[in-house]
């Protein structure tokens, strides 16, 4: 692990494990430092609480970064006071309107942080049942004013306020992993009631758990699914604890138990010290290197290395498996309409203006380092979810 890293971590130990200490052993920090720290915990959505660690600890004092610092905090109590208002509205509209519901991901984790600003958030996620969906919509746009993006989503419907703030109403939770999805897709069978006054529901501490390892895979194989999402799983084990042997009957039967288990053991390095091995320094690497949400490399990658290589690959691209294209075009009811369905996804790719992305894709692919390629597969096979 480099300096930079040591320093995010140590920034993070400091305020999650309330070690202030952590942060004395790095020393004085110079300007070009404090600039990388700055851009790599940027690229984590996690400049805000770095930099409140760094000026707690009055080691911005002289630094010219401190004001970029100083605005990712103001930016994320912004975000969080806005999608704190909304979610009450949200909220309040379903009590009324007996539409039962689920908040989901940094509306839940974000109450086990040490400050719930600290866990930032892009938008509003909240689980309704299927056959509610067009009933909560119109609650929502007849009482505030919302409008529906026009897009076609598998799992949800897009939203927007009339301040700005994005919610995803979703009708399912499945992340497009076979073996996860047969559980996750019966997530009501995991909820209680938390208000016999009130319409929402929450998961079990267990499920919450399979299913935020779940997203985690998801974005693991597009890229990268970044620091935050080892912070929350290490606080939603020591902060609010779960029954271990519940979790790991869940993850054996959505066949991620292995993914689970080093994403906790690296949770536990970096909170709590203990020993690393070849595997976790690896992830590790992938892991910061591909940010929040991943790069366009790191996710080719993973896409060339499941398919067997740049040639396997890029026929692959040009020529789309049945099951993507079934999930694209549902009017396709047989298998003999491939030939026709790939030439209109050829079309509607000009049409789409995403040709020219696609070209890119491509020539990024090609660019790649075999070697590099191959690193990056060899952990999705140790990991197990090379087949998801």
């Amino acid at each position: 692990m480099n300096r930079i890293f040591e320093i995010i971590l140590a920034s993070l130990r400091s305020v999650l494990c309330a070690d202030k200490d952590e942060l004395e052993k790095i020393g004085d920090l110079d300007e070009s430092t404090l600039q990388e720290v700055y851009k790599l915990s940027k690229k984590h959505d996690m400049a805000h609480l770095v930099g409140y660690a760094l000026d707690r600890n009055h080691m911005l004092d002289n630094s010219d970064t401190k004001n970029k610092f100083a605005k990712e905090q103001y930016l994320a109590v912004y975000r969080y006071e806005n999608i704190k208002y909304e979610t009450g509205r949200i909220c309040s509209v379903f009590d009324e309107e007996n539409i039962p519901y689920v908040k989901l991901k940094g509306s839940v984790i974000r109450d086990i942080y040490p400050e719930p600003w600290m866990r930032t958030s892009c938008d509003i996620d909240i689980l309704v049942h299927k056959s509610d969906v067009e009933r909560a919509t119109d609650s929502l746009i007849n009482a505030f004013g919302y409008k529906r993006i026009e897009k076609q989503e598998e799992h949800d419907v897009s939203l927007i306020s009339e301040g700005g703030v994005h919610l995803e109403l979703h009708f399912s939770i499945t992340e497009n992993i076979k073996t996860a999805d047969k559980i996750l897709e019966k997530a009501w069978d995991y909820t209680q009631k938390t208000d016999e006054n009130r319409s929402e529901y929450c998961f079990t501490q267990e499920f919450f758990i399979l299913y935020h390892i779940a997203h985690m895979i998801r974005h693991f194989l597009i890229g990268g699914c970044g620091i935050r999402a080892l912070c929350d799983l290490y606080l939603l084990k020591y902060a609010r604890g779960y029954d271990e042997k519940e979790v790991s009957e869940l993850c054996q039967k959505a066949q991620i138990e292995r993914f689970y288990l080093e994403m906790l053991r690296i949770a536990e390095a970096w909170f709590e010290n203990k020993e690393k091995d070849e595997l976790c320094e690896r992830i590790e690497e992938y892991i910061f290197f591909g940010g929040a949400y991943g790069t366009e490399e790191t996710n080719i990658a993973v896409k060339q290395g499941a398919a067997g290589g740049k040639l396997r690959y890029l026929g692959k691209r040009i020529f789309a498996p049945y099951d993507y294209l079934k999930q694209k075009y549902p009017s396709m009811k047989s298998k003999a309409l491939i030939p026709i369905y790939q030439v209109r996804r050829w079309i509607d790719a000009i049409n789409e203006q995403s040709f020219r992305r696609s070209i890119k894709e491509l020539k990024t692919s090609n660019g790649l380092d075999n070697a590099n390629v191959e690193k990056i597969y060899w952990i999705m096979r140790e990991l197990e979810v090379d087949k998801h």
